[in-house]
């Protein structure tokens, strides 16, 4: 429910942008600025548990964030100043429960990794019921009605929150003094370097794929009803390719080697984009894009499960979701966003294939530098 949520907002913010005025390189620019305060919003909840604060406190909090983030932004169609505040508040709600719920699902499979990718499938499952749900809204009614789905979704959330067990192995890491200094002895892991640069180049795709792609679709057909199939798409090959992933690791593939296999279905759903003639074609597409995800996310979790010492993994994550969420997501937004403003976004998905080649050479880079893991 918690990527349900998302979906029902994320995804559309660039179309409701465009509906209040915003120019392409504002849409790069407020995308990119949500990418920021999503960083901030992850840190934000990471001092707070090393502080001793309860999780579940954190949780509720971020819940009562995401209602006044979705009222700030459905004031922003008339009052643009209001937007940036929105951001904030929805970055907030949907950044800092992931690195939580995420820790505690890792220390409970015990070392058993693999297993990872059997709970996190159930996400794209989620993402794909918002996306389903956000589009045929936005096609039969209006855009503006965004925020009051995002507010269907976190109320479902609150409810799920109160399920979740009490205690937290996150807290417990954090109560062995694990701090900030440790990022520098992570960091001085030059295979970890390599893995953060990959999952930033994956944060840009992320852009393509989901954010501006809803744009596309409207710009070269004017057919937002696909939008939610599309996005489904995306999230059924997402699911399919989580399950893949266990069953390859588990029979001894070596994660390493399974990295790069996310770049090259990215590849072939940019180059698909780019020639697709019908909004239908993408369908496809994105079933085969959506399925290199699990391939960077699982395999990356693995390999920091590896190379990383445990008491350091949890911050090591954090890290890795960053890249994506933050640094690649500011990246993306940016580079589309102006690009979309100088040439236009058909040029934008001409040349979009240029970032998962990028990323297969850092995977290859990684599966050199970590060869003499087992």
């Amino acid at each position: 429910m918690f990527w349900c949520a998302s979906s029902m907002l994320t995804p559309y913010l660039g179309l409701y942008y465009k509906s209040s005025g915003i120019s392409g390189a504002g849409i790069g620019i407020l995308s990119s600025l949500y990418a920021v305060f999503f960083i901030m919003g992850g840190l934000i909840a990471s001092m707070m548990v090393d502080r001793g604060i309860k999780y579940r406190f954190i949780l509720y909090l971020s819940v009562a964030s995401g209602f006044v983030g979705a009222i700030s932004i459905l004031i922003g169609s008339k009052y643009l100043f209001f937007i940036p505040i929105g951001l904030f508040f929805v970055a907030f709600c949907l950044s800092a429960p992931s690195p939580i719920v995420d820790d505690m699902l890792i220390s409970e499979l015990h070392g058993e990794n693999h297993r990872y990718s059997h709970f996190r499938m159930f996400g794209p499952a989620g993402f794909a019921l918002g996306a389903v749900i956000a589009s045929n809204v936005i096609s039969a009614f209006d855009i503006s009605l965004i925020p009051f789905l995002f507010v269907a979704g976190i109320l479902v959330l609150m409810i799920i929150y109160r399920l979740l067990p009490s205690s937290s192995s996150l807290k417990k890491a954090k109560a062995e003094g694990i701090g900030y200094g440790s990022l520098i002895s992570i960091l001085k892991n030059r295979g970890f370097v390599l893995i953060l640069a990959a999952l930033v180049v994956w944060g840009i795709c992320e852009q393509g794929m989901f954010q501006y792609l809803n744009l596309l679709i409207d710009e070269r057909w004017n057919d937002m009803g696909i939008a939610g199939a599309v996005s489904a798409a995306a999230m059924a090959g997402e699911f399919i390719a989580y399950a893949v992933v266990a069953w390859l690791m588990k029979a001894g593939v070596r994660s390493m080697k399974l990295f790069a296999t996310g770049f090259f279905l990215t590849l072939i759903q940019f180059l698909g984009i780019k020639a697709s003639e019908h909004p239908y074609q993408l369908i496809p597409l994105l079933f085969i894009g959506g399925a290199g995800f699990p391939f960077l996310w699982s395999t990356a979790t693995d390999i920091v499960s590896i190379i990383i010492p445990r008491e350091l993994t949890a911050i090591s994550r954090e890290l890795c979701s960053v890249m994506i969420s933050g640094v690649g997501a500011i990246l993306g937004s940016l580079i589309y966003g102006f690009i979309y403003s100088i040439s236009g976004l058909e040029y934008a998905y001409s040349i979009s294939f240029i970032y998962p080649i990028v990323g297969i050479a850092l995977s290859i880079s990684i599966n050199v530098t970590l060869r003499h893991y087992r």
